[in-house]
């Protein structure tokens, strides 16, 4: 398997424990602002969402989604765990379409981000590292409630 086929199994993996930590939470912590401050799982899903979206569309050339300097809020139209998985799934799955359509050669071209010149693959990797970190955010809510059960798909 290529380095670039293991990028993308990764990827898919994080999305799968995301969404099984996700389905883990209730309605209720969904949607709760821990201590009255924190970011709600909801937003935070949301946020990866929207940077996955991003991500795919810079490595087809396409212009980002125009977003705000405040931190993301979920539609209230997703506030539902399964809407936010499926969002989470589906976005996912477009992205690494995406990635996958570009094959071996043009994953190592370089294209202008905001924080500089990366390559679809150091993209992906970006993507699947920023799932991950939301989803200890998922997994410090479930534990902070009492969850100490292991909910990854092993």
């Amino acid at each position: 398997m290529s380095i670039y086929e293991r990028a993308a199994k990764n990827f898919e993996r994080a999305l799968e424990f995301y969404k099984a930590d996700l389905r883990a939470l209730t309605p209720e912590q969904v949607m709760s602002n821990t201590m009255g401050k924190a970011r709600r799982a909801c937003d935070f899903t949301w946020e990866v969402v929207e940077v996955n979206e991003n991500i795919r569309r810079r490595m087809l050339g396409e212009p980002p989604v125009e977003g705000t300097d405040e931190w993301t809020v979920c539609p209230d139209d997703q506030k539902d765990v399964e809407k936010l998985a499926t969002a989470l799934d589906e976005g996912g799955q477009k992205l690494l379409e995406a990635f996958r359509s570009l094959g071996d050669e043009k994953a190592l071209q370089e294209f202008e981000t905001p924080s500089g010149p990366r390559t679809p693959l150091e993209m992906l990797f970006f993507a699947y590292m920023h799932t991950m970190y939301h989803d200890a955010q998922v997994n410090l809510i479930q534990g902070l409630h009492g969850d100490d059960s292991m909910h990854w798909p092993m």
